[in-house]
Protein backbone atom coordinates (compact mmCIF):
# COMPACT_ATOMS: atom_id res chain seq x y z
CA UNK A 1 0.00 0.00 0.00
CA UNK A 2 3.11 2.30 1.22
CA UNK A 3 4.15 1.88 -2.52
CA UNK A 4 1.06 2.33 -4.10
CA UNK A 5 0.65 5.78 -2.55
CA UNK A 6 4.70 6.52 -3.12
CA UNK A 7 3.98 5.66 -6.78
CA UNK A 8 0.65 8.16 -7.03
CA UNK A 9 2.27 10.77 -5.58
CA UNK A 10 5.27 11.01 -7.82
CA UNK A 11 2.76 10.03 -10.39
CA UNK A 12 1.12 13.40 -9.39
CA UNK A 13 4.43 15.14 -9.26
CA UNK A 14 5.44 14.47 -13.20
CA UNK A 15 2.08 15.34 -14.19
CA UNK A 16 2.00 18.83 -12.55
CA UNK A 17 5.30 19.84 -13.65
CA UNK A 18 4.09 18.08 -16.84
CA UNK A 19 1.16 20.55 -17.24
CA UNK A 20 2.95 23.20 -15.51
CA UNK A 21 5.62 23.23 -18.67
CA UNK A 22 3.21 22.58 -21.45
CA UNK A 23 0.18 24.73 -20.86
CA UNK A 24 1.58 28.28 -22.04
CA UNK A 25 2.65 26.39 -25.26
CA UNK A 26 -1.11 25.14 -25.76
CA UNK A 27 -2.63 28.06 -24.77
CA UNK A 28 -0.51 30.22 -26.45
CA UNK A 29 0.79 30.50 -29.69
CA UNK A 30 4.11 32.26 -31.18
CA UNK A 31 4.73 32.09 -35.35
CA UNK A 32 7.41 33.81 -37.07
CA UNK A 33 6.39 36.10 -39.78
CA UNK A 34 7.78 36.06 -43.35
CA UNK A 35 7.37 39.97 -43.01
CA UNK A 36 9.35 42.48 -41.41
CA UNK A 37 7.40 44.08 -38.11
CA UNK A 38 5.72 47.23 -39.92
CA UNK A 39 4.34 44.77 -42.82
CA UNK A 40 3.32 42.16 -40.38
CA UNK A 41 1.47 44.54 -38.63
CA UNK A 42 0.02 45.88 -41.58
CA UNK A 43 -0.97 42.67 -43.08
CA UNK A 44 -2.64 41.69 -39.74
CA UNK A 45 -4.80 44.91 -39.22
CA UNK A 46 -5.59 44.74 -43.17
CA UNK A 47 -6.79 41.26 -42.63
CA UNK A 48 -8.76 42.08 -39.38
CA UNK A 49 -10.71 45.39 -40.47
CA UNK A 50 -10.96 43.22 -44.69
CA UNK A 51 -12.86 40.47 -42.20
CA UNK A 52 -15.30 42.67 -40.39
CA UNK A 53 -13.71 43.05 -37.21
CA UNK A 54 -12.92 46.31 -35.47
CA UNK A 55 -9.54 47.11 -34.19
CA UNK A 56 -10.36 48.72 -30.96
CA UNK A 57 -6.77 49.59 -29.73
CA UNK A 58 -3.01 49.53 -30.80
CA UNK A 59 -0.93 49.68 -28.23
CA UNK A 60 2.70 50.58 -28.85
CA UNK A 61 4.21 49.05 -26.55
CA UNK A 62 8.02 50.42 -27.23
CA UNK A 63 6.87 53.72 -27.35
CA UNK A 64 4.40 54.10 -24.32
CA UNK A 65 7.44 51.96 -22.09
CA UNK A 66 9.77 54.79 -23.31
CA UNK A 67 8.13 57.55 -21.38
CA UNK A 68 8.97 55.05 -18.27
CA UNK A 69 13.05 55.16 -19.30
CA UNK A 70 12.47 51.55 -20.22
CA UNK A 71 13.75 50.30 -23.47
CA UNK A 72 12.08 46.76 -25.48
CA UNK A 73 12.24 45.98 -28.85
CA UNK A 74 9.15 46.88 -31.12
CA UNK A 75 5.78 45.32 -29.93
CA UNK A 76 2.45 46.12 -30.95
CA UNK A 77 -0.51 44.70 -29.15
CA UNK A 78 -4.02 44.80 -31.43
CA UNK A 79 -7.01 44.08 -29.23
CA UNK A 80 -9.78 43.74 -31.66
CA UNK A 81 -13.72 42.18 -31.89
CA UNK A 82 -15.91 41.35 -34.17
CA UNK A 83 -19.43 43.12 -32.88
CA UNK A 84 -21.93 40.34 -34.03
CA UNK A 85 -19.90 38.01 -31.96
CA UNK A 86 -19.43 40.04 -29.20
CA UNK A 87 -22.91 41.05 -28.79
CA UNK A 88 -23.80 37.08 -28.79
CA UNK A 89 -21.86 36.34 -25.58
CA UNK A 90 -22.55 39.56 -23.84
CA UNK A 91 -26.39 39.03 -24.30
CA UNK A 92 -26.13 36.08 -22.52
CA UNK A 93 -26.21 36.28 -19.04
CA UNK A 94 -24.44 33.29 -18.45
CA UNK A 95 -21.85 34.00 -21.26
CA UNK A 96 -21.28 37.77 -19.80
CA UNK A 97 -18.12 35.86 -16.99
CA UNK A 98 -16.09 35.31 -20.34
CA UNK A 99 -15.91 39.44 -20.95
CA UNK A 100 -12.94 39.18 -18.48
CA UNK A 101 -11.09 37.82 -21.58
CA UNK A 102 -12.35 40.11 -24.50
CA UNK A 103 -11.62 41.56 -26.59
CA UNK A 104 -9.67 39.37 -28.43
CA UNK A 105 -5.50 40.25 -28.46
CA UNK A 106 -2.60 39.73 -30.95
CA UNK A 107 0.90 40.49 -30.67
CA UNK A 108 3.47 41.68 -32.81
CA UNK A 109 7.26 42.12 -31.82
CA UNK A 110 10.62 41.71 -32.68
CA UNK A 111 13.28 39.36 -30.84
CA UNK A 112 16.82 39.82 -30.36
CA UNK A 113 17.25 37.25 -33.60
CA UNK A 114 15.70 40.73 -35.66
CA UNK A 115 12.67 38.55 -36.58
CA UNK A 116 8.86 39.32 -36.41
CA UNK A 117 6.78 37.39 -34.07
CA UNK A 118 3.10 37.03 -34.00
CA UNK A 119 1.31 35.96 -30.84
CA UNK A 120 -2.30 34.75 -30.28
CA UNK A 121 -4.03 33.15 -27.66
CA UNK A 122 -5.38 29.12 -28.25
CA UNK A 123 -8.92 30.28 -28.97
CA UNK A 124 -10.36 26.84 -30.25
CA UNK A 125 -9.38 25.76 -26.59
CA UNK A 126 -10.37 28.34 -24.52
CA UNK A 127 -13.58 28.59 -26.27
CA UNK A 128 -13.96 24.71 -25.04
CA UNK A 129 -13.36 25.42 -21.52
CA UNK A 130 -16.30 27.07 -21.18
CA UNK A 131 -19.92 25.94 -22.22
CA UNK A 132 -23.00 26.99 -24.12
CA UNK A 133 -22.94 30.27 -26.01
CA UNK A 134 -19.20 31.49 -25.62
CA UNK A 135 -18.02 27.58 -25.93
CA UNK A 136 -19.72 27.84 -29.67
CA UNK A 137 -18.81 31.55 -30.58
CA UNK A 138 -15.42 31.34 -29.55
CA UNK A 139 -14.62 27.86 -30.31
CA UNK A 140 -16.09 28.11 -33.54
CA UNK A 141 -16.25 31.77 -35.67
CA UNK A 142 -13.59 33.53 -33.20
CA UNK A 143 -11.28 30.60 -34.02
CA UNK A 144 -12.11 30.72 -37.63
CA UNK A 145 -11.49 33.87 -38.43
CA UNK A 146 -8.39 34.54 -36.26
CA UNK A 147 -6.69 32.25 -37.71
CA UNK A 148 -7.51 33.31 -41.23
CA UNK A 149 -6.20 36.72 -40.14
CA UNK A 150 -3.12 35.04 -39.74
CA UNK A 151 -3.38 32.64 -42.16
CA UNK A 152 0.22 34.52 -44.18
CA UNK A 153 2.14 33.29 -41.54
CA UNK A 154 2.00 30.17 -42.64
CA UNK A 155 3.44 30.53 -45.79
CA UNK A 156 7.20 30.82 -46.40
CA UNK A 157 8.98 33.67 -46.99
CA UNK A 158 10.08 34.10 -50.34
Amino acid sequence: MKKLIIGLVIGGIIVAIGSFLAVPKIVLSERVSPLDFDDTVEAIEDAITEGGWIIIDQVNMQKTLSKSDKNIPPNIILTICEPHLVSTIMNDDKGMIASVIMPCTISIYQKQDGLTYVASVNTGLMGRMFMGTVSKVVAGAVTDDTNAFLSFLDKKAE
